[in-house]
This record gives C-alpha cells, structure tokens and sequence, in this order.
C-alpha cells in the first residue's frame, strides 16, 4: 500500500519561491514575514508589474525587428536579378571569338537562375567578358595542338555561379594549357614588375597572381583580342571596387579557373559599430577577420609596449595595435578605451 503524503510535502513545492521571496525582501523567517505582510505583498505586486512590463517592451521591439527585417528583405528582392541575363550574351562572344582566332569552343554555363544586385550585375559585365575572351584566347589550345595532346578538338570553357557565404560567386574555367608560370615570371622582371631575386622565391601562385598587374600580358603577339597588357588588373580594379575580390588557379596543360566573390548587394552592408571617445564608427563585416575581448586584467597581461609601440602577442604572432582616437586625430573625449581590437587582414 502506498503511503500517503502529508500536506507538509505535498506542498513543498511552493515552500521554495517563498523562501526565496523572504530572502530577496530581507525576511529570514516567517515571523518576519507576517510582521508587515501587506507593505511585502505590495512590493512583490510591483516586482511583477515591472517584469510583465519588461516582457512586453521585449516582445514589442522583437516584433519591430521582425518586421523591418521583412521589409528590408522585401525591397531586396526587387534589386535582385538572375544573372542569367548576363549569361545570354555570352555564347555571342565566345563564337565571335573562336571564330576569328580558329578555335573550337564549347561553352557551358551553370546557376543562371542565381540573383544579384542589378548594380553589380551591370559592373561586373565588363569583367566577365574580359575573363571570358581570355579563357578563349589564352587557355583553350587549337584543334591541332589539342589532337596531338590527346584532347578533344572542341575545348570546354564553364561559367558557373552560386551562393555561398552571403555573397555571390563566379567561376570561369576551362580545359586548355593552363598559365606557363616561367613565362609569367620572364615577362614580369622584362616589364621590371618584380626583381629577380624576389620572382625565385615567389610560390607558384604568387606568379599567378602577377597576372593582375599592370602592363602584363603573356600573349606571344598582339590582336584584337589580347597581348596589350591591359585588362586583368582592370578586372581586378573593377571587382575590388565593389567590395569583391579575385583568385586564380592554373595547372599546366589542365586548364586555368579564375573566381570571381562579390557581395550579393550594396545596398545593405553588415557591420560592426564601434564606439572611440564620443564618435560611433561603422566596419564592414567582410573586412574583420577575427575579433578579441580582453577586460582590463587581460589586457595589462598580453599588451606590451616594444620601442614605444604598443603591441599585443596573438597565437605566437607579434601584431602592433593602433589607436583609431589617434589614427584619426580625433579631439573629443577619449571615453573609455574599447576592448575590441581588430585583426588586420593581408590578402
């Protein structure tokens, strides 16, 4: 037979936020408690006013967010268009171009239905055209060549374009000869670009990226189409003017891919505010790389002051801090120092 409670323990539970009420208002026993039960049961009626009231403000400005994050998400969709617009146009030039240098091309193209900004769908247009010609003309090899390499007569030139961490990504590849990185090295020291003695110690894709600058070409002769030196920086220069960047990849006799990453928009940029004396600054998200919170006891430990520069030791690495009050000779307040610091990135 199972035994009965007693009241005693069957109300236990509602023992423990009263003895915890008495401790928040100062009671230590039940005697204190019934010495002035009304001015208690008063302040308790207070205490959870305020605490629904909370809880209601808390709501409301949950509901604001939602809401305007709606509304931003909204008005973004009506910026945003395929990029396969811009893919239409190019089986144009890639038969325009074939045709006047002898080649046989093949062009594929992926993710047409991927959206983007219209503003940088337009200035990315001219890039990607640049990119393309190059990939005609440079990479892909003619019917002979290819037939005596043991490829098919017809080269593969692929556009693809995706989504992937928030921004918008381009990928142009093909299956020709892939970029002579001695060529690029020759070329570069007779243009004066780089020292010979900095070119040798220069990894692989350290001289494929020598492409993008000024002036170089390894086109072995002058057309329409290529071998004016002009063209990869102007993509390069174009791509980071949008806040995107570029990368090259190249393996001899394999082909060459080039991406291209640029935000979906410029229209809304995440960013990180930052208070320096009684100034409210604002930095994109794209350009941190990493953040650290140190209190003021953490701070007195890790940084240290070499030659009157203040330094902080990260992970084994040495990296000299700067003041933003300073950098940018601000002459308010100095306010309270942040505890944030910047990891500044060198692509």
């Amino acid at each position: 037979m199972k035994p009965r409670q007693s009241n005693r323990t069957r109300g236990a539970p509602n023992l423990v936020p009263i003895a915890k009420v008495y401790g928040v208002w100062g009671a230590q026993s039940k005697q204190d408690w019934d010495g002035a039960p009304t001015a208690r049961l008063r302040r308790i009626e207070i205490a959870t006013q305020v605490w629904n009231c909370a809880s209601l403000v808390h709501a409301a400005v949950h509901g604001l967010n939602y809401v305007t994050s709606e509304l931003r998400k909204n008005v973004m969709k009506t910026r945003m268009q395929p990029v396969g617009q811009l893919f239409d146009k190019l089986p144009r030039i890639v038969r325009d171009v074939s045709k006047d240098i002898g080649k046989k091309i093949r062009l594929v193209t992926q993710g047409g239905d991927t959206e983007l900004d219209k503003t940088l769908l337009e200035a990315i247009k001219d890039p990607v055209t640049h990119i393309l010609r190059n990939s005609v003309d440079h990479g892909i090899e003619t019917p002979e060549l290819r037939r005596k390499l043991g490829k098919p007569e017809e080269g593969t030139v692929s556009v693809r374009a995706f989504h992937e961490g928030g921004n918008f990504h381009l990928e142009v590849s093909d299956d020709g000869a892939g970029i002579d990185v001695e060529r690029v090295k020759q070329k570069a020291i007779a243009k004066g670009l780089i020292s010979a003695a900095n070119v040798e110690k220069a990894t692989d894709s350290e001289v494929l990226n020598l492409i993008f600058l000024p002036g170089l070409s390894t086109a072995e002769k002058v057309t329409n189409v290529s071998g004016r030196g002009a063209g990869m920086d102007v993509v390069k220069t174009n791509i980071e003017r949008i806040g995107g960047r570029a990368k090259l990849e190249s393996a001899r006799g394999q082909g060459t891919t080039l991406w291209l990453e640029i935000p979906l928009t410029l229209a809304t940029i995440p960013a990180l505010t930052v208070v320096s004396g009684n100034s409210v600054f604002a930095i994109p998200q794209a350009a941190l790389v990493e953040m650290i919170a140190l209190d003021a006891q953490g701070a007195q430990k890790l940084i240290e002051s070499i030659d009157g520069v203040s330094v902080f030791r990260f992970r084994g690495t040495i990296l000299p801090l700067l003041s933003l009050r300073s950098e940018l000779k601000l002459d308010d307040d100095p306010g309270v120092n942040s505890d944030i610091m910047k990891r500044r990135h060198h692509p």
